[in-house]
C-alpha cells in the first residue's frame, strides 16, 4: 500500500509534489508545538513563534502550493483538449 502511494505521488505534476512536502512539514511542525511538554513549548516559541504561528503559515504555503498546482494541471488539461477538438471526447455512444 505504502508503494502504492508512493507511486502516486511521484507521478503528480511538481508544483502539487511541492506543496504536500511543504504542508506535511508544516503539519508536523504544528503537532509538534500544540503537542510537546510544556517545557518544550518555551524553548520551540522563539523558533515556531507564538502558539506555533510559523508552523500554521508553513501550513498555509503548502495549502497554497498544492492548489496552485491543482489549477496550473487543470489549465494544462484544458488546453489539451481545446487541441485535440471536440470529437475526442465523445464516446463511442454519442458517435
Amino acid at each position: 500500500m505504502a508503494q502504492s502511494i508512493f507511486e502516486r505521488f511521484v507521478r503528480l505534476p511538481r508544483l502539487i509534489q511541492l506543496g504536500v512536502l511543504v504542508l506535511a512539514i508544516g503539519v508536523a511542525l504544528d503537532l509538534l508545538a500544540h503537542a510537546a511538554p510544556p517545557a518544550w513549548s518555551v524553548q520551540l516559541s522563539g523558533f515556531l513563534g507564538a502558539d506555533g504561528s510559523r508552523a500554521h503559515v508553513v501550513t498555509l504555503l503548502g495549502m497554497v502550493l498544492t492548489v496552485a498546482g491543482i489549477f496550473a494541471r487543470g489549465a494544462g488539461a484544458r488546453g489539451a483538449r481545446e487541441e485535440a477538438g471536440p470529437e475526442a471526447g465523445r464516446s463511442a455512444i454519442d458517435q
